[in-house]
């Protein structure tokens, strides 16, 4: 999570982390459920998938997971939640690899009643991905990714106590366990148990992080309650079987102490080589260094 010229480096590790819960998540069979209205929504001709409004009020606990936060921890963050995701349909092949998940959009607010710690502010992009799904009821697993403001970070002089929050630009982490049961025609009951992490990586100091477990109520707007059906076989991708080579390299800084404001350089250069095994996975062997 290294901040401004340095997120590359944590994203690249965020994003890796999602393909792998994907992956394990996945089944080899695509999702063969009815849809509750006839709509072929696999077809390359018809429209985009519908949309999904949702909004959710949530409430959470703060692990104390480290002495020097154990100050901060008493208070119980709550907060409410507003998005927008669409369901995939087939017109790209890997949405049938993964079930035909959902794409979206999210905005989070957290009050934390302390005024320490005071609100945070986030954005994401997510994926949330079927688990079980029919025509009324859909469980999900949601992995998102984005970025949080937090007004009331650590100062040396006003603020001290806050050993969570360094900065006030933050990453953030979304992973969550979703059902929603229909409950009309277009409106959905949301159930959820997530855990949202803040951290900016140790770009300034002291940076230990916020992990929430939440849970989460509310309701789903469904401008179509559709189960996506597969219209037959995907076709493989072309490159599977080939080998591959990669070269990459990342640029930042760090803050080593909250003491010490001097900002570090970090950098690394990664050489690899690999072999694409089959429509989601592939085979990497190399070296990293700093």
């Amino acid at each position: 999570m290294i901040s401004a010229l340095g997120f590359q480096l944590q994203w690249a590790k965020y994003y890796l982390l999602s393909g792998t819960l994907l992956s394990w998540l996945s089944v080899a069979q695509p999702a063969s459920a009815q849809a509750q209205t006839p709509v072929d929504s696999l077809k390359k001709n018809v429209a985009a998938g519908p949309f999904i409004f949702g909004a959710y009020a949530q409430g959470a606990i703060i692990i104390n997971h480290t002495a020097p936060v154990s100050h901060l921890v008493a208070s119980h963050p709550t907060g409410f939640e507003l998005n927008v995701q669409r369901q995939t349909t087939g017109a790209a092949p890997w949405h049938s690899w993964y079930k035909y998940p959902k794409v979206g959009l999210a905005l989070v607010y957290y009050d934390y009643h302390n005024p320490t710690l005071g609100r945070s502010y986030a954005a994401s992009v997510y994926l949330s991905k079927p688990i079980s799904r029919t025509a009324r009821h859909d469980f999900s697993f949601r992995l998102g990714t984005g970025l949080a403001y937090f007004p009331e970070h650590y100062d040396l002089y006003s603020n001290r106590k806050n050993t969570f929050v360094g900065s006030p630009l933050n990453a953030t982490l979304q992973l969550r366990l979703e059902y929603d049961v229909a409950i009309g025609e277009h409106l959905g009951l949301l159930m959820g148990l997530a855990l949202n992490h803040y951290s900016n990586g140790g770009t300034a100091k002291p940076n230990y992080g916020i992990n929430l477990p939440t849970l989460q109520l509310g309701l789903n707007y469904h401008q179509q309650r559709v189960v996506p059906v597969a219209a037959g076989p995907v076709a493989e991708p072309t490159d599977i079987g080939h080998n591959f080579f990669n070269i990459s390299t990342s640029l930042g800084y760090k803050q080593r102490t909250g003491g010490d404001t001097k900002r570090y350089l970090v950098n690394s250069v990664t050489l690899a080589a690999g072999r694409r095994v089959n429509r989601k996975s592939n085979l990497l062997v190399g070296a990293e260094g700093f």
